[in-house]
């Protein structure tokens, strides 16, 4: 029972605490890992493994974090060790089209919002700050890091950004790029 706890636990299925909170991922190169602090610019308290494509599923699966809060350009996040601060340079996501098309930016965290511009299915996004409205849907305010649109920002609804382990065979829009 215990070993199927902490399986649900990294898959992220047992987590109610978290609901409605975005996932994103370390998209961080160091092969050092990237440095989790307890504060904004604080002392480092552990460090998230670099991931390398023959990776065991457990270092793979710290490379996806929760957001908690944001402190200007500083997250705080929960991840399989514990909370703690990261810069939001080491984070990323890949935006995803849904069945109604493209992915979309808005120009504030609202369906009923004007959207501001279209985005290929795939494009990498930094995130840099993200907003839970009252029925619980995540919004990631994302900065645009490639394509016609590179340098855009607006929010993403949830459903419009993944936060995927780093698989080859998912197609994972960090990992095909490097």
């Amino acid at each position: 029972m215990k070993k199927l706890a902490s399986l649900l636990l990294v898959l992220g299925l047992a987590a109610p605490a978290l609901a409605g909170q975005p996932r994103v991922l370390v998209v961080d190169p160091d092969r050092a890992g990237t440095n989790v602090r307890d504060a904004p610019s604080g002392k480092i308290v552990d460090v998230i493994p670099y991931a390398a494509p023959n990776s065991p599923d457990s270092v793979r699966e710290r490379r996806v974090v929760t957001l908690l809060s944001n402190e200007g350009k500083w997250f705080k996040v929960a991840y399989s060790g514990g909370e703690g601060y990261v810069h939001r340079s080491m984070l990323g996501v890949c935006a995803s089209g849904t069945e109604d098309g493209a992915p979309v930016l808005f120009k504030s965290p609202s369906p009923e919002a004007k959207r501001t511009a279209s985005i290929a299915d795939g494009t990498r996004a930094r995130p840099l700050a993200f907003f839970v409205d009252d029925r619980g849907t995540a919004w990631l305010n994302a900065e645009i890091l490639e394509g016609p649109r590179k340098g855009a920002t607006g929010w993403l609804h949830e459903n419009c950004f993944l936060a995927i382990p780093y698989e080859e065979n998912l197609n994972n829009c960090w990992r095909r790029r490097r």
